[in-house]
């Protein structure tokens, strides 16, 4: 099982989009539990959480911060970090079923950006990805803010921040 972290810097419509997306994950007994973490809470944030069941987290510091005070709120030893707006694709409650029990200490498995494979080669290269799209890693490894070292797996992610930004706006 894994506990879901939803690090938003800014409250976006897009994040019902993840959240959704987590459904079937849920109950396939995958996700244990929903963790949304913002700097400030809105009345958005609190009819999300309170209508999906999530945990709401409350905190300050930057992108990093917020994932790593998720995944202290994390109730699963093991935390899949989305960037709200984005959805896994195909048969990913499958790909990270069979990856979690592969990962340990700092490894973490990356879910890159369908369209964008430079993701996954920028990864392997350098050793660091962004972190706001998708990934995998253990609690310990998340909570410590040390270095990952990043393995990509066949689960992709669409990105649709934009196309509900767009509709939210017009």
């Amino acid at each position: 099982m894994i506990s879901a972290v939803l690090p938003t810097l800014t409250p976006i419509p897009a994040l019902v989009d993840s959240l959704t997306a987590l459904v079937p994950a849920v109950a396939e007994g995958l996700v244990r539990d929903v963790v949304i973490v913002a700097r400030e809470e809105t009345p958005f944030l609190t009819a999300i959480t309170d209508a999906g069941g999530s945990a709401l987290v409350i905190t300050a510091g930057d992108h990093g911060g917020l994932i790593m005070a998720g995944a202290q709120h994390a109730k699963a030893s093991h935390v899949l970090v989305l960037e709200p707006g984005m959805v896994p694709q195909g048969d990913w409650i499958a790909t990270l079923s069979d990856c979690v029990a592969d990962i340990q200490g700092q490894e973490a498995a990356l879910l890159p950006l369908i369209g964008a494979p430079w993701l996954t080669w920028m990864a392997r290269l350098t050793g660091r990805a962004d972190r706001r799209l998708g990934l995998v890693a253990t609690k310990s490894a998340l909570v410590s803010g040390g270095k990952l070292r990043f393995t990509p797996v066949q689960a992709e992610l669409a990105d649709r921040r934009k196309r509900r930004l767009r509709s939210a706006a017009g």
